[in-house]
């Protein structure tokens, strides 16, 4: 078991108090592939003074590897990932990248701005998921190194054109990425617009802390710090309502609780027809609206790695990774099956545009910056001698 009696304390990066810790930090770039168009996608890996390692393609802004320490010692990557840059293009299921200009799903792929309706890619259904066909996902981003005494970091960029997905407006998106000395994993989110559209950016990692293909992730210890969930249809659109997440298989917000226990438990949107039998459902945080705070914490107690997820956004999507069936294998080989990762996405709520029960909103006009934040921190319980 982990201790959660301090989870709502703000993570701050600390300043490295010497050259010597600037000098261990490193980012560098190497070419990773080429698209079939042609195009050339570089890899940029950013390593601090513990060992710990990132590495993200300017191909859908993707987070190739996360390669962190176990309570032993022991480095291994904890993100799922595939094995090129065809896999990548080939890919529908979003493992890694940044998604935009919508992260989760608009119903009917339609929003209304001023009286004026909207239809954007469908590429679920009738519904728009992520962006649609081609997405942020889809994108080359231009990219640029960022080190300081803090960080080690990349900032990718693009300009999604006014019409791309069916989206209103040139929106000018920044995300970047940062790797401190305190093994935590930054992502800042910067955007604007000269047109009034709809904005919601999130990251979409596939989670295994035991390792990339090493098993499920059916005996991972998950805490949520939500006392709400959002319902949905049988096309994963929201119903709009909020709902108590107490005595059912939605709480996790005691420390103990695995995926794999509450898994067992029988309710009916476990079994909505698009979600497999399983999770994948928004939950609506506690903290406050715009607060900075604690999201979710997850421990593999098996070697001792736990993430400690903390956000300014309002919700955090959990998909249990019901959908792999072996097919996809990762870049060490290895296949996933059946919950072989989980993905948790700090974000606004699913449907907003078309749910005005649901704050805040995403709308995004000229003249406002839509700018947040959300921090992976890495530690370990345990370990050798201990």
């Amino acid at each position: 078991m982990f201790n959660i009696s301090h989870m709502k304390k703000t993570i701050i990066p600390l300043v490295a108090s010497c050259a010597c810790s600037l000098c261990a930090q490193s980012v560098e770039v190497s070419q990773y592939g080429k698209t079939a168009a042609g195009e050339q996608v570089e890899q940029y890996t950013l390593k601090n003074a513990s060992g710990m390692t990132i590495k993200a393609i300017t191909y859908g802004a993707i987070v190739t590897d996360l390669i962190v320490a176990d309570k032993n010692g022991d480095f291994d990557n904890v993100l799922l990932n595939l094995s090129d840059i065809a896999a990548y293009e080939a890919d529908k299921g979003f493992m890694g990248p940044v998604v935009g200009r919508y992260g989760n799903r608009l119903n009917r792929s339609q929003f209304t701005i001023s009286g004026k309706t909207y239809t954007v890619s469908a590429n679920e259904g009738k519904n728009s998921l992520h962006g649609g066909v081609e997405g942020f996902n889809k994108k080359i981003w231009k990219a640029k190194k960022l080190q300081d005494e803090a960080y080690v970091g990349v900032e990718f960029s693009r300009v999604s054109p006014d019409g791309e997905m069916g989206y209103p407006g040139n929106m000018a998106v920044a995300v970047t990425y940062k790797l401190t000395n305190q093994n935590e994993f930054i992502i800042e989110y910067k955007a604007t617009t000269d047109k009034p559209t709809v904005c919601n950016l999130t990251w979409h990692p596939y989670f295994n802390l035991a390792g990339a293909g090493n098993g499920n992730v059916l005996t991972h210890h998950f805490y949520v710090a939500a006392d709400r969930f959002t319902p949905v249809n049988n096309e994963l659109i929201p119903t709009g309502e909020q709902v108590s997440v107490r005595q059912t298989p939605f709480d996790f917000t005691q420390a103990s609780v695995t995926i794999g226990e509450r898994l067992l438990q029988k309710h009916p949107q476990l079994d909505i027809k698009m979600g497999g039998g399983a999770f994948d459902h928004n939950f609506v945080l506690n903290k406050p609206v715009d607060a900075f705070g604690t999201a979710c914490i997850v421990y593999n107690p098996k070697n001792g790695r736990k993430l400690h997820v903390q956000t300014e956004e309002p919700c955090l999507q959990f998909y249990s990774g019901q959908g792999f069936d072996g097919t996809i294998k990762g870049a060490n080989g290895k296949p996933y099956y059946k919950f072989a990762g989980f993905v948790i996405e700090p974000q606004h709520h699913p449907d907003q545009p078309n749910q005005p029960n649901f704050f805040p909103p995403t709308l995004l006009v000229p003249g406002e910056v839509f700018t947040s934040k959300s921090v992976y921190a890495f530690s370990t319980v345990g370990g050798k001698g201990k």
